[in-house]
């Protein structure tokens, strides 16, 4: 995912290192927010409860980045986070039970960013998702709502 981060022309890479600088600094600046979104979303969304992989989070967060990165609108961030949530969630079954690692269990956080990356793309070019995800009653998010009225 952080490849896709706007890259500066070779022809800018090698007469200066300022415009690398740039690039660097934009993509730490996509990480801390990435984790302070899955942060924010942890505590107010308990996953496990519900045998929902967590990697969901970052989905969203990467989404939401993403977006961002790319000039795509609140509207379209938005679609693209309906998109992941209706269609992109990974339940706790792709964990192991054992001690061994599974490929399913390594690979789930890269496999939710490439669908974020997949949702946005698929917004900006007008594809368009459930609306206001966190609120409808539908939707995967209401599950971790005591009241029942969907506002």
């Amino acid at each position: 995912f952080f490849l896709m981060i706007r890259r500066p022309p070779r022809s800018t890479q090698s007469r200066s290192s300022a415009a690398s600088d740039v690039y660097k600094r934009q993509a730490l600046r996509a990480m801390l927010l990435i984790d302070e979104i899955r942060g924010r979303l942890c505590e107010i969304f308990s996953l496990k409860k519900h045998r929902i992989d967590h990697v969901v989070h970052g989905g969203v967060a990467s989404a939401i980045v993403y977006g961002a990165l790319t000039d795509a609108t609140p509207e379209q961030i938005e679609s693209a986070i309906g998109i992941l949530s209706s269609h992109y969630v990974p339940f706790r079954a792709s964990r192991s039970v054992g001690k061994e690692l599974s490929n399913s269990e390594s690979g789930a956080a890269a496999f939710i960013a490439e669908s974020a990356v997949l949702s946005v793309k698929r917004s900006m070019r007008g594809f368009v998702g459930p609306r206001d995800i966190f609120r409808n009653r539908e939707a995967l998010w209401k599950m971790f709502t005591d009241d029942e009225g969907g506002d």
